[in-house]
């Protein structure tokens, strides 16, 4: 059986064409056409609309990854000479580290002002329950709640919880606002820690702890109703006043009217056969019809 050589021209023409195209493609995939497998996205069958429409979901999403790993928390102070306000935000996954920011006020300004991140939290209102500083490089050995790094040194012998040793005291101000990144610090290492603010002689006056993020606090169950406010039991409705329907009409003022629909109720003889005398005439009259009407049915059945 010969072969048509005209055919097989064609086919291998076709082939050779699909395999140079194919290489164009893969080395020029922007400005030639090509193939939909060779993309993740492939953009020219898209229209205009959804190009845009695209980019601008991505970008979002790409946003929205950014801001929603930065995280901020409060600081709970407590203290009674003086008052301290503060937050911390921070990015766990950034090499940044955390951000604090811390406003004071009621302050001496003749009074130097250290503080300093503590391992533990405070206990109801005692700032002496907080610890030593936090220490995570172990710079100081023992761990020590007086242990300052001095201002000739470098920060890396500071200890990370020294925030006035890296950054500064407060001193000379009735009022100080303070916003500095920690390189060292973690949100997630610090949560349920405590920050303390120490004045002369290194007494304690404010501290308060790193709260956790998370929604809002819920209402304290001892604020809720007392039970003892309750509506008192004896408070209710008298039993004795329950018998007031006992003191209701008398039932024998009830038989009154009974008496006077007495003389109606009575049915005279007499025209009672008045009234049958004359129905009779029209009983009869109904009579044959009602017997035609019986009849005919009869038939038809």
């Amino acid at each position: 059986m010969e072969l048509n050589k005209t055919n097989v021209d064609e086919e291998r023409n076709l082939a050779d064409d699909f395999k140079e195209k194919s290489i164009k493609a893969r080395r020029d995939v922007v400005t030639t056409r090509h193939p939909h497998y060779y993309y993740l996205v492939d953009f020219h069958t898209m229209t205009l609309q959804r190009s845009v429409l695209f980019i601008a979901l991505l970008v979002l999403s790409c946003a929205f990854l950014v801001v929603a790993q930065r995280t901020t928390v409060d600081i709970a102070f407590k203290g009674k000479s003086i008052e301290v306000k503060g937050s911390i935000t921070a990015d766990d996954a950034s090499k940044e580290g955390a951000e604090i920011s811390l406003a004071m006020t009621g302050l001496d300004p003749s009074v130097k002002y250290n503080y300093h991140i503590h391992n533990l939290a405070v206990a109801g209102s005692n700032c002496n329950s907080t610890g030593d500083h936090y220490d995570p490089q172990k710079v100081n050995t023992p761990p020590s709640a007086s242990y300052a790094c001095k201002a000739n040194k470098a920060k890396e012998t500071c200890e990370g919880g020294d925030l006035s040793g890296r950054f500064g005291a407060v001193q000379g101000k009735a009022t100080a606002s303070l916003r500095f990144t920690h390189p060292q610090l973690k949100l997630a290492d610090i949560i349920g820690r405590s920050i303390v603010v120490h004045g002369a002689n290194k007494a304690r006056l404010a501290c308060g702890n790193i709260l956790a993020p998370g929604p809002a606090k819920k209402s304290d169950p001892a604020k809720k109703a007392d039970p003892a406010k309750k509506a008192d039991p004896a408070a209710k409705a008298d039993p004795a006043k329950k018998d007031a329907p006992a003191a209701k009409a008398d039932p024998a003022k009830k038989d009154a009217p009974a008496k006077k629909d007495a003389p109606a109720a009575k049915a005279d003889p007499a025209k009672k056969a008045d009234t049958a005398k004359k129905d009779a005439p029209q009983k009869k009259a109904l009579a044959p019809v009602r017997r035609r009407r019986n009849t005919w049915i009869d038939r038809v059945r």
